[in-house]
């Protein structure tokens, strides 16, 4: 029981499968979408979160000397267009034309694929 556990937070990190992408995707958008914007504030999940866990300091910060990291703001535009504030959004990371619809799509189609396929596994 332990180990069926266990191999299914590690599928849900590794992102290697439908039903981990189908999860992972939709726990990220609910999750922006619950959370009122002001909340989330200039917090950089990508800096503070994700990357201490491989490296030592953002790997970006010697790659854009005197520049923001081009997905700076992405976290908190993605934020602002699942509530509906699509000029904010927009303001703050014009990826998220780019990449929000990106989500929605691979979301889409393994969401299809898994449910096509008539099991979650």
């Amino acid at each position: 029981m332990l180990k069926k556990i266990k191999n299914f937070f590690l599928e849900l990190l590794a992102f290697t499968t439908k039903r981990a992408k189908v999860i992972d995707i939709s726990v990220i958008l609910i999750a922006l979408r619950i959370i009122p914007p002001e909340k989330i504030g200039s917090y950089c999940i990508f800096k503070n979160f994700i990357f201490p866990f491989v490296f030592k300091t953002c790997p970006t910060k010697g790659l854009f000397v005197g520049c923001n990291c081009p997905a700076c703001g992405l976290t908190r535009a993605t934020s602002q267009a699942l509530h509906g504030n699509f000029n904010e959004a927009w303001n703050l990371n014009k990826l998220i034309a780019i990449v929000l619809p990106f989500l929605l799509i691979i979301l889409g189609i393994n969401l299809f694929s898994l449910l096509k396929s008539k099991h979650l596994k």
